[in-house]
């Protein structure tokens, strides 16, 4: 059987995100939900248009950058 909804625990883990991060995601109406009786199911589909949004914070990519630490002056 085809999986047709997450809830939103799997859907925290599928994005490598907290839970809390999750329900604000879904609370937010950032990612579309449907509430069957008193827990929170969120298709298939709504996951895969919010992870092809550009509307999401993107993260740094760190290739080969330095970090220069300041200098430090010696006061005798």
């Amino acid at each position: 059987m085809i999986k047709r909804v997450y809830t939103v625990k799997e859907l925290a883990e599928i994005l490598s995100i907290g839970l809390n991060k999750a329900y604000d995601l879904v609370n937010d109406g950032d990612i579309g939900s449907v509430r069957v009786k008193s827990s929170i199911r969120i298709p298939v589909i709504e996951v895969e248009r919010y992870l092809n949004t550009n509307n999401r914070v993107e993260t740094h990519n760190y290739t080969n950058e330095r970090i220069q630490t300041p200098k430090l002056r010696r006061f005798t």
